[in-house]
């Protein structure tokens, strides 16, 4: 109880002060200090547990479209703030009243459309929505909490719109059915008995073998409540419009049954969307949730991004055939960075240090380099797992992406397709999978 009462009292500011802050400067604040700083109309209230270095900078307009249902809104001189803390310390504290909204800005928020802030992950180029405490017509302002350093952006938001959320990002829940929309495609809707909250992470390889038959898309989704109670839901995944209408008409969703050991897929409540490419499934509970669809012979996944905050993706092939070869293309459908693929059988994440198989640089858009694994390869194909990895390389700064698209199938020959392949008998310690989680 002491060490308790301790915390919360490091917590508590101890001074206030104040200081006039310009855009893109950095200010200084005392550890411990409420600070405000007022920036010619505006004001930032910060307070971190260590003397730090405070920036707030414009940023100048919206350049990734927003969620549906959100319009952006605009200042005079910017649409939005980049916050950024230099100090080591935590924050406990950041208030941002605004400078006033454009006269047609403001003019958008009437009737059931809100004021809201989005979060924005520059690198993802993805959209997370932050409460705000208030929006005052009168001054055209809004007074929000900033969680951590990043960037921030404004829009007017109409009623039952979708709640644009990070993966890894914990939601409230309540008996009242929200819409929560993650990077990628996916949608949960959910509803709880009473008050809760529910966090869902993605990951594109899982610990447990395909379902014979089946093959992944390399969505898995893990949903956790933060009470267990009755909970009723839907779950909705995008998949990519370069998937083949047979492949597609039989994709599924399918839930990890802990006590059997087994992927399983519910009887009932089950649906694809052919025309919206939408994959769905109700549920009345959470556990690890996946995508599959007939065969399993490979896998297909279109126009994948890579940045810098995710340089590569990892994906898992339960491979069930001796007979012909498996052929795994990795096309660069556009950005300014190589890429490269790497295979391993086993279950570890290849890289380049840690590979059986590779192929050259890929460095021009629309251009495709093959893994072919046959009998006479190391690996030799056969039944088991093979991890497929695939890196970006020269990625050029924050907001930069290159994207890919991945093919994995069983041919008779391997594809004609302009390609060389190496192999390399390096094989290392285990390398943890890369997640697809945004924080």
């Amino acid at each position: 109880l002491v060490i308790l009462v301790v915390a919360c009292v490091l917590a508590v500011p101890t001074h206030a002060a104040t200081a006039v802050g310009t855009l893109g400067s950095g200010v200084s604040v005392a550890a411990n200090t409420e600070t405000t700083i007022n920036y010619g109309g505006f004001d930032l209230v910060v307070h971190t547990t260590t003397a730090s270095t405070v920036t707030l900078s414009s940023y100048a307009s919206v350049v990734t479209t927003m969620p549906s249902g959100y319009s952006a809104l605009g200042f005079s001189a910017q649409a939005g703030f980049t916050l950024a803390i230099d100090g080591g310390g935590a924050l406990i504290k950041a208030e941002l009243t605004t400078p006033p909204l454009t006269t047609s800005a403001a003019a958008l928020i009437t009737g059931s459309v809100s004021a809201g802030c989005l979060q924005y992950d520059v690198d993802a180029r993805a959209y997370n929505k932050i409460d705000i405490d208030t929006y005052t017509a009168g001054t055209k302002t809004i007074k929000v909490q900033l969680p951590k350093a990043g960037t921030y952006l404004f829009a007017a938001v109409s009623a039952n719109a979708q709640i644009p959320t990070f993966y890894n990002k914990t939601r409230a829940t309540s008996s009242t059915t929200a819409s929560l929309s993650f990077p990628g495609g996916f949608v949960l809707d959910v509803s709880t008995s009473s008050a809760n909250t529910v966090t869902v992470n993605r990951a594109s390889v899982s610990a447990h073998t395909d379902p014979s038959g089946k093959h992944n898309l390399g969505a898995y989704f893990s949903i956790n409540q933060g009470t267990t109670q009755s909970v009723t839901a839907t779950l909705k995944f995008t998949y990519s419009a370069g998937m083949s209408s047979s492949v597609a008409s039989s994709l599924r969703f399918a839930y990890w049954d802990s006590g059997t050991s087994a992927w399983v897929f519910p009887s009932t409540g089950g649906s694809v969307d052919t025309s919206t490419r939408v994959v769905s499934q109700t549920t009345t509970h959470f556990s690890e949730w996946a995508v599959f669809g007939d065969g399993d012979d490979g896998m297909q996944e279109s126009n994948v991004a890579l940045n810098p905050a995710s340089p590569s993706k990892c994906y898992a092939v339960d491979y069930d055939h001796t007979v012909g070869v498996m052929n795994c293309e990795l096309t660069k459908v556009d950005g300014g960075a190589n890429l490269r693929m790497y295979l391993l059988k086993g279950t570890s994440c290849p890289d380049a240090n840690n590979f059986q198989m590779k192929t050259d640089l890929v460095t021009d858009n629309g251009q495709s380099r093959t893994i072919c694994v046959t009998g006479d390869t190391t690996p030799e194909v056969g039944d088991g797992r093979y991890m497929i990895a695939v890196f970006a390389e020269g990625l050029s700064g924050a907001g930069s992406q290159t994207r890919f698209s991945l093919e994995v199938s069983n041919d008779f020959v391997c594809n004609a397709s302009p390609a060389r392949v190496a192999w390399s008998a390096a094989v290392a310690v285990v390398v943890l999978a890369a997640s697809y989680i945004m924080a």
